[in-house]
């Protein structure tokens, strides 16, 4: 592994990995405000629903133009959240100080649903709710479970073929690894690929992702 992106590893790894333990952590007590809607009932979690339920009532009263973006930090667009989301998680499920009286606990599971979903800004109707493979943190981890099950789905679409976009492709191992700082930059730091209408990597996705970084790329 390269020097540089053990270097990122080193700046960020710490709030990626934690908000991929966000489930171990125990539920926080009911929540403050009586009858929240429960995540079984919502049906597939798009934005609109996560800003209804969860950032509007929860977040915006600081992070937003009108309340002065406290903390530098601005939730009112879909991009501005996608942008942020290992913040997001970090925050507001592993270390539970945002908001300060901490998410009541219905509210917690969907924003827990829907960034494990991939965090999307639409679903579309009748569409299932996405599920990280069963599999994808069993066993050994190899470049071809990254791409079968992390790559095929929100990445091949354009980078893959006989002209990959930005000359990336990602069903070669050794493309993968020749290109591996501008990968991790683009998908765990800046968060800005897959570009929409794809949905990010799930916090579980980002952890096998950066656990085969880790071990040297193996094929």
């Amino acid at each position: 592994m390269t020097r540089i992106v053990k270097t990122l590893i080193g700046f960020s790894v710490a709030a990626v990995l934690a908000s991929c333990n966000y489930s171990k952590q125990k539920e926080a007590p009911a929540g403050n405000r009586p009858g929240g809607a429960r995540v079984q009932d919502l049906g597939p979690l798009d934005y609109a629903t996560i800003k209804q339920t969860v950032i509007g009532p929860q977040c915006l009263s600081c992070h937003s133009n009108q309340t002065g973006n406290k903390g530098n930090l601005n939730l009112e667009t879909y991009q501005a959240v996608r942008a942020s989301l290992n913040r997001l998680a970090y925050r507001s499920l592993e270390k539970r100080d945002m908001p300060p009286q901490g998410l009541p606990s219905a509210e917690t599971s969907i924003l827990r649903a829907w960034l494990d979903s991939g965090a999307p800004e639409t679903v579309m109707p009748g569409a299932p709710a996405e599920k990280p493979g069963a599999g994808l943190e069993v066993g050994p981890v190899s470049f071809t479970k990254i791409r079968d099950q992390i790559f095929e789905s929100k990445c091949l679409a354009c980078h893959a073929g006989a002209n990959p976009a930005a000359s990336l492709d990602l069903t070669s191992l050794s493309e993968v690894r020749n290109k591996i700082t501008k990968i991790f930059e683009a998908v765990i730091v800046k968060q800005t690929m897959p570009i929409e209408p794809f949905p990010a990597l799930s916090p579980k996705e980002r952890k096998v992702l950066l656990n085969w970084i880790d071990l040297g790329m193996p094929e």
